[in-house]
């Protein structure tokens, strides 16, 4: 058994230095001014993998992409490429130390926002091309491809854009890919040049397409541009062809991303939200309020602040239940397990949950269980365990059937459905 053991510990690190063999070589023990000057003294450009050791998408690369045959024969002929971890651990090699301070700078210098990134390089060490996330075999030659082709990459078309020679047609494309690799302002300005130059110049018929008021909406700009005064101005006709409502998401997203708190609501200052909503509802009225509502019900969820909780979801829910940014499922449930005010919870089920079991829910016992749930807490009763029977049934033989059996039995004998303090 031993003598096996090791045979087949032998043959899997023979497979793994084949497999390495056959896919990229990647330079291990070089400096980024030694891979500099190897490139340039062989002429081949410089592929930079840019990872972190916790990436999921960066081991698939790894696995699935650099190993293959047809990848390495081309990069290895064609490139000279290296690795740059971004995060730094325990267990790093002295190698890695030593790219600390030049993975620093790669990431603040080309604005390193996605994992993986790709960097490609000339010869001279000019950034031609960038690209990232994980990329099937195909499409990763794809993108290498691109970078030695003048007429593809990345940098030409930048130089290409801020000469004005780029063609209206290739400017979409474009601006989604600067926003991609975290150009965020200069996709903006391509966007602003193609809006401005182009779409708002069309006739309405033209216009008013999927396409363009898509890419408009992903490009408001400010509320000053153009396309902001379009979707403020003419929702109904955007709503026409995006859909119910969807002018007015896309300017209460714009809000949300401009001028409210984005991060980890755990761990931010505690917002004004009263001067918040002032200043906001003064640019832009009723939209800008029912977002500020949204915002702060999120916050207060996030915190557990469940009594303020219980006055924003009523707040935002009375303006938004009948076309809500949110999954309204999720949010009426942490109304039944937390909040104690009845007129809250009598608004989230003869309100909120009643229309939405109408319209959206029919066919998912998940949310029948939080419209017995807020039924049963409202006093509601016999119709409760109706509901639940109904939602029980719909669950049998599921991994969580005994969570609604078990509920539907607390609600036969009159018990408590919710967290109590003997129970919490």
């Amino acid at each position: 058994m031993k003598t096996m053991l090791l045979s087949l510990a032998f043959l899997s690190l023979t497979c793994l230095a084949f497999a390495q063999e056959k896919g990229v070589k990647f330079e291990r023990n070089l400096s980024w001014a030694e891979v500099k000057a190897k490139a340039k003294a062989e002429k081949k450009y410089i592929f930079m993998d840019v990872f972190a050791t916790w990436c999921g998408a960066c081991k698939q690369m790894d696995k699935e992409v650099y190993t293959t045959e047809r990848v390495g024969t081309f990069m290895n002929d064609k490139f000279i490429s290296v690795k740059v971890q971004i995060d730094k651990t325990k267990d790093d090699s002295e190698t890695i130390k030593k790219w600390y301070k030049d993975a620093e700078e790669i990431i603040r210098g080309y604005k390193i926002g996605l994992y993986p990134s790709f960097l490609y390089f000339s010869p001279e060490g000019k950034l031609v091309n960038s690209d990232g996330q994980f990329k099937s075999p195909d499409e990763f030659l794809s993108s290498a491809a691109a970078a030695i082709d003048s007429s593809r990459n990345f940098a030409n078309k930048v130089e290409k854009f801020n000469r004005h020679q780029m063609d209206y047609a290739m400017m979409p494309e474009f601006a989604k890919r600067a926003n991609d690799l975290n150009r965020v302002e200069f996709a903006q300005k391509i966007a602003n040049e193609y809006i401005n130059g182009y779409v708002l110049k069309l006739k309405d018929q033209e216009l008013y397409t999927k396409d363009n008021l898509s890419f408009i909406g992903g490009f408001l700009g400010d509320e000053n541009s153009k396309g902001f005064k379009l979707f403020m101005k003419e929702p109904e006709k955007i709503n026409h062809v995006l859909g119910d409502y969807m002018a007015q998401k896309i300017i209460m997203t714009f809000i949300s991303k401009k001028y409210l708190p984005q991060g980890d609501f755990k761990t931010i200052k505690k917002p004004d939200w009263n001067a918040l909503e002032r200043g906001i509802v003064v640019k832009f009225g009723s939209l800008g309020q029912e977002i500020v509502y949204a915002q702060q019900m999120i916050y207060c969820l996030v915190n557990e602040d469940w009594k303020n909780y219980g006055v924003l979801y009523q707040k935002y829910f009375e303006k938004a239940f009948k076309r809500p940014l949110y999954d309204v499922n999720n949010f009426s449930w942490r109304v039944f397990e937390r909040v104690e005010d009845q007129k809250v919870l009598k608004f989230a089920c003869d309100v909120v949950m009643k229309y939405a079991m109408e319209n959206w829910y029919q066919n998912d016992p998940t949310s029948w269980d939080t419209y017995a749930n807020l039924l049963y807490k409202t006093g509601k009763t016999p119709l409760a365990i109706e509901w639940e029977e109904k939602a029980a049934k719909m669950k049998i033989g599921m991994p969580d059937e005994k969570v609604y059996t078990e509920t539907l039995d607390k609600m036969r004998k009159g018990l408590p459905t919710w967290p109590t303090p003997a129970n919490n």
